[in-house]
């Protein structure tokens, strides 16, 4: 990543740091859950800075990056699917392992 790029992010991260860490609290109900949110969105986010186009679209990418986290934490702590999913099972071989499935709404195309 070169300099300019690193400078930009920081610039984010100083603009739009608090009040992304207020919704990784929103997210998981805790300051050190928040701030793992957000420090993964944000390892993610230098690694695809230079191929964003749309600037204005950086912090929807790092809520969405950290909401989609925290619902993996959430599915894995729990063994169970987020309100609203369903949990359906694979058609299954004999001899095979089966494990239940998450599938939520479908997101509306454009």
């Amino acid at each position: 990543m070169s300099e300019p790029a690193d400078e930009a992010l920081a610039q984010f991260v100083r603009a739009r740091g608090a009040s992304l860490m207020r919704y990784g609290f929103l997210l998981s109900g805790n300051e050190a859950d928040a701030a793992d949110l957000l420090q993964d969105a944000l390892i993610g986010l230098r690694g695809k800075w230079s191929r964003i186009r749309q600037q204005d679209a950086v912090e929807a990418y790092v809520r969405r990056s950290m909401a989609r986290q925290y619902i993996r934490i959430w599915r894995r702590r729990s063994g169970t699917c987020a309100p609203g999913w369903s949990a359906r099972t694979p058609g299954t071989r004999s001899g095979s392992r089966s494990r239940a499935r998450c599938s939520g709404p479908r997101p509306a195309t454009r």
